[in-house]
């Protein structure tokens, strides 16, 4: 990993380090302007969870993580379709932060953040060095 700042010491451990081999990202898809228009427009979902499959609905309405990316590649196809440019894949501790940059390295609309959900709040001292 290269220094955040050179010549200053240990530097942190990236939420990346313990993720695995990872292909390379995608280049970004350019953002697309009407061409009668003097603005662009870019819809951006800003706030997706596509390492989980959709609540079920029922009593306690739990959220399951998905079993294969099939779902996720279907839901980035459908929003590409309706127009949506960009995905903020937001994770809610480590292991979720590990699969929203594993996405982000798979579909190029996705982008990810690395953090802990305040639910999640428990968690920090067992995943502090895996995420920053």
């Amino acid at each position: 990993m290269k220094p955040l700042v050179p010549d200053a010491g240990p530097q942190p451990v990236s939420a990346l380090d313990n993720v695995g081999p990872m292909t390379p990202p995608a280049p970004r898809p350019e953002a697309s302007a009407d061409p009668s228009s003097s603005a662009s427009v870019v819809w951006i979902d800003s706030h997706c969870h596509l390492q989980f499959e959709e609540r079920d609905g029922g009593p306690g309405d739990g959220i399951r993580r998905r079993e294969s990316d099939t779902l996720a590649a279907e839901i980035v196809a459908r929003a590409v379709e309706a127009g949506v440019e960009r995905m903020v894949c937001i994770d809610t501790d480590l292991a979720t932060s590990r699969e929203a940059v594993r996405l982000a390295g798979e579909f190029p609309e996705v982008w990810a953040t690395v953090g802990l959900h305040p639910h999640d709040a428990s968690k920090l001292a067992e995943e502090w060095e895996g995420l920053v």
